[in-house]
């Protein structure tokens, strides 16, 4: 929170509260939509979407596409202000929380990643929220055990890396350092936070390893250790673990190695919230 407080600008993966990323992702959130779900919300919708568009009933073949676009783009006003005016609480992702900060301690929020291409990276909902939320809190608690009893260190993300595309995130991670270069290139004495998953900081393809091999003589870069009063290495003792693992269990009908080796579930679930 101190670094936080000291920098004047947040960059984030991609700011969520963007309207412009909203409307990609619920442009993907439509075009993935069963038809029959599809159909449920436009005949849902539709009066509405004549009043608003004063398109008659007779032309409703000709304005399913109309329809398309007047949903994304009501779905994007209503969300990007939801988004953005959301009330800091348990309930939201920890992205969501530090953008949220960072406009109302009036800092500078931007978003490292162009807005990609397809739907594949952007598929998660955006409020944190969604029908599984008590299967959700089990796997962050868990997730938040390994990355607090520092388990998630370059072993663990080497054998992620087989559930990522790796092609994907060496992209990814590039458009990234072009972004931070660009800035710090630009405004050499702003103090800046980059906020990235795990995933992103380790490997030969991470954005830590790519600044200093690209450009060896222009970044000295330093892991900060920072002990937190809310958790203590007294908190990663077995019978923790196994008090996890069993709710773990319970809600994925799987059982976990104390090794994290060969534990297919385990890895894609990482996989997911790391990258």
């Amino acid at each position: 929170m101190r670094i936080f407080n000291d920098s004047e600008q947040i960059w984030f993966e991609h700011d969520f509260t963007d309207p412009a990323v909203t409307k990609h992702i619920y442009t993907c959130a439509v075009d993935r939509m069963t038809p029959a779900l599809l159909s449920r919300i436009r005949t849902k919708t539709w009066p509405e979407f004549l009043n608003e568009t004063s398109n008659s009933l007779s032309s409703k073949s000709h304005n399913i596409e109309q329809w398309r676009t007047w949903f994304i783009n009501k779905q994007t006003k209503t969300n990007s202000y939801f988004t953005r005016n959301h009330s800091v609480d348990s309930d939201i992702i920890f992205d969501h929380r530090l953008v949220l900060e960072a406009y109302r301690h009036k800092k500078v929020v931007g978003s490292l990643e162009p807005i990609p291409n397809d739907c594949f990276q952007m598929a998660s909902p955006i409020n944190g929220t969604d029908s599984s939320k008590s299967s959700d809190s089990k796997q962050n608690e868990f997730l938040s055990f390994l990355y607090n009893c520092d388990l998630v260190d370059g072993d663990f993300i080497k054998t992620l890396y087989k559930y990522l595309d790796i092609i994907k995130m060496k992209h990814r991670n590039e458009n990234i350092i072009k972004q931070i270069r660009k800035l710090l290139q630009n405004n050499p004495h702003t103090k800046y936070l980059f906020a990235v998953g795990s995933a992103h900081l380790f490997g030969n393809i991470s954005i830590l390893h790519m600044l200093q091999e690209q450009y060896p003589n222009e970044y000295h870069i330093q892991r900060i250790n920072v002990t937190s009063p809310y958790f203590t290495h007294q908190n990663c003792s077995d019978n923790e673990f196994h008090r996890l693992t069993n709710k773990m269990n319970r809600s994925v009908n799987q059982t976990f190695d104390k090794r994290f080796i060969d534990n297919e579930h385990l890895y894609q679930l990482a996989a997911s919230f790391l990258s």
